[in-house]
């Protein structure tokens, strides 16, 4: 019994002494594994799992009707790792390979990337004596950046659609921001730079919203950069960011580019500036700064000239100072205050307070307000504080600067100060805030902020809307701003800007020229501008012009430089306004359908229509397809080119001419309704796929 019992115990104590053996042994691993071989061991995993970053989808910039102004895509470059690549997994393997080869051939290749080619770069890679040595071996195969269809027609292809773990399929990423319409209303958008900060414009304001948030996944390193994401581990799910829908109307900004474009390239000038608001609302609807290299529209001064003279017509008239049927001799068309002469551009006389005003009379303006303000100038100011003059706008793009004004009491204010103030000299303003004053005028002596972002978007949810903000009711008495508006009206209809008056609504406005000042004086170079709203009696749109530097002969004065683009602006706007045609013309007649314009038509189709009815329309130059605008009692007919990788805009094109467009672009087209196209399912700029043609819906009315 004894026996039996040491023997069981002496076993016992051998199977203890052997799990504490054993426990030691794996104890001394981990020491050894955690302090002696850490940092291999660390290293090691460092290579292989990873945590990665997510980057979010930046949300899209739309215009007011939804269309893409400014999307982010994903770009890749595709190749394999040879390391990872499983031959032995592949039945037919050389059948399948030769396959895939003609297929890159056909769709990447040139004169010397054939299908052998490829088939000996995959074949060299995968059979490379380098293996057994290296971690990953990478073979770059499509070396170009192709876009997410292309991607899905690679990766079902034979071979790589087996996935990146039997075939080694790799991926480099690059997203990159995208604007289909290219410059137009590039600085107001904004720029996103390479490594997808915002610097600029609405994705600078907005960046917050547009930019998302970031996830993180564990992922394994396969080659290089590439990544293969371990979704089921550690991960956080990205937030893509929100849609901006603008106050931006794409037809209205093509108008209005093209318009600039024409008057700064005809004047020879250094850029131009012209912005298009509507006058209720304060919604933004065409920003152009051409050449697109700054956002002069919002973020430069300038001294006004004579557009600011309308200010001090308000302040007199508000004081009873003067009235509209008042004379003031304005002599020989000069006058002089201490040492600086003052000159109207043309000799005057005897004139009333409108008619001095409708000719721009710098010394009529100037002896009103030095006359009536010497002995108090700070009255006069204030006035412009109370009309807003002399504060920001507080419109949501970043960096609108604040208007600036020599006061009295200050060493640069002078004898000369007040009378040179009086025609826009001595004050600093933004094109926009000169643009906003001129908005209330139109708009019953109401200030409203100017607007471009009307909503914030998640997809087809609205998270946030913006309502007309209004920052003043009454800019002066409504017996003041009748008086003013008649003055305007006056200047288009007989005075600086008579050559722009239209026979179909009536256009009210006032030009400026200014000499530029830099250097510590005033230099023999000019800016000229108009400001003006329309129609005059009802207005809806107020835009303003301003062109630096023409330098044509003598044509340097708001009237010849700057007048005709508001001119060509308002005219295309009204022609392509249904709105605006009903409210000039409520029954149809002779007058209202003897220039009528095509905004965008086939040469065939619209041509003949116009030789039937002896409509002048010359062509400039000739083209399959043309784009209608009206200048004065001429239709005018560009040659237009679409760009044959995006969607164009078809609204309000014939079914016939948009069908033809549409299906030239390898579009299918699918029609519902009669009529002009009234909304097309895909967004103008939207990329079209040539490899796998889409189908556009055009809605009709």
């Amino acid at each position: 019994m004894n026996r039996v019992s040491d023997s069981i115990l002496i076993r016992l104590y051998l199977l203890f002494f052997g799990f504490v053996l054993f426990s030691l042994a794996i104890l001394g691993q981990v020491i050894r594994i955690q302090h002696v071989q850490g940092n291999f061991w660390r290293e090691k995993a460092k290579n292989k799992i990873i945590k990665a970053s997510v980057k979010a989808d930046r949300g899209n910039i739309l215009s007011d009707q939804g269309s893409i102004l400014a999307t982010s895509l994903i770009y890749y470059k595709v190749g394999i790792d040879a390391k990872v690549f499983k031959k032995d997994s592949f039945i037919n393997f050389n059948d399948s390979l030769e396959v895939l080869a003609q297929n890159l051939a056909q769709h990447f290749g040139d004169e010397e990337k054939d299908a052998k080619y490829f088939r000996e770069k995959i074949l060299s890679g995968i059979n490379s004596p380098k293996l057994p040595k290296v971690k990953y071996l990478y073979v770059p195969l499509i070396t170009e950046w192709i876009d997410s269809e292309q991607l899905k027609m690679v990766t079902s292809w034979p071979i790589f659609n087996r996935g990146s773990r039997l075939s080694g399929f790799a991926l480099d990423k690059l997203q990159k921001r995208f604007y289909p319409y290219q410059q137009l209303g590039r600085m107001t958008l904004g720029i996103v730079n390479d490594s997808f900060k915002a610097t600029k414009g609405l994705e600078y304001a907005f960046d917050k919203e547009l930019r998302g948030m970031d996830g993180i996944v564990l992922a394994r390193r396969l080659a290089g950069k590439t990544l293969m994401p371990l979704e089921q581990f550690g991960q956080k799910l990205t937030v893509d960011g929100y849609d901006l829908q603008t106050t931006l109307n794409i037809n209205m900004m093509d108008i209005v580019r093209d318009a600039l474009k024409a008057g700064v390239e005809k004047n020879e000038a250094k850029y131009g500036v012209a912005i298009l608001m509507e006058t209720k609302t304060g919604h933004i609807k065409a920003i152009a700064n051409y050449p697109e290299e700054f956002n002069y529209a919002v973020a430069q001064t300038y001294e006004p000239g004579s557009t600011f003279k309308i200010a001090s017509a308000i302040a007199l008239l508000e004081d009873k100072r003067v009235s509209p049927q008042d004379t003031i001799d304005t002599g020989d068309g000069s006058i002089k205050y201490f040492d600086k002469v003052i000159t109207d551009h043309h000799r005057l006389g005897k004139v009333t307070f409108e008619t001095a005003m409708a000719q721009s009379s710098n010394v009529a303006i100037s002896k009103l307000v030095q006359d009536n303000y010497k002995d108090n100038p700070n009255a006069f100011i204030q006035h412009l504080e109370r009309m807003h003059m002399l504060e920001p706008t507080g419109i949501s793009l970043k960096g609108e600067p604040n208007p600036s004004i020599v006061r009295p009491g200050v060493k640069e204010w002078s004898g000369t100060s007040l009378p040179s103030l009086s025609y826009g000299y001595g004050i600093q303003m933004s094109p926009l805030q000169m643009l906003s004053f001129y908005n209330a005028i139109a708009n019953d002596g109401r200030i409203v902020k100017p607007m471009l972002v009307q909503a914030i978007r998640d997809k087809s949810q609205t998270i946030r809307t913006f309502e007309t903000e209004v920052r003043e009711d009454k800019i002066a008495s409504d017996e003041t701003l009748k008086k003013v508006r008649a003055m305007l009206e006056a200047v288009v209809e007989r005075g600086t800007a008579k050559d722009i008056r239209s026979r179909d609504f009536e256009i009210a406005g006032k030009t400026g020229t200014v000499r530029k000042f830099y250097n510590g004086k005033y230099q023999e170079e000019y800016r000229a501008s108009f400001i003006g709203y329309f129609p005059a009696k009802n207005p809806k749109y107020t835009c303003l012009i301003m062109i630096d530097d023409p330098s044509v002969g003598e044509q340097y004065y708001g009237s010849q430089v700057a007048a005709p683009v508001f001119r060509e602006i308002a005219s295309n706007i009204f022609a392509t306004d249904l709105d605006l045609n009903q409210e000039a013309f409520p029954v149809a007649g002779p007058s209202s359908l003897k220039y009528p314009v095509a905004r965008l038509a086939s040469a065939e189709n619209i041509l003949p229509i116009y030789n039937t009815l002896n409509i002048p329309a010359p062509i400039q130059p000739e083209g399959e397809w043309l784009k209608g605008s009206r200048d004065g009692n001429v239709v005018k007919l560009a040659a237009w080119n679409p760009k044959k990788e995006y969607v164009p805009d078809v609204s309000r094109m014939s079914a016939r001419d948009a069908v033809a467009l549409l299906e030239s672009l390898g579009l299918k087209v699918k029609l519902f309704g009669h009529g002009r196209v009234r909304k097309q399912s895909l967004h103008p700029g939207t990329l079209i796929q040539r490899k796998n043609p889409q189908t556009i819906i055009l809605e009709l009315n």
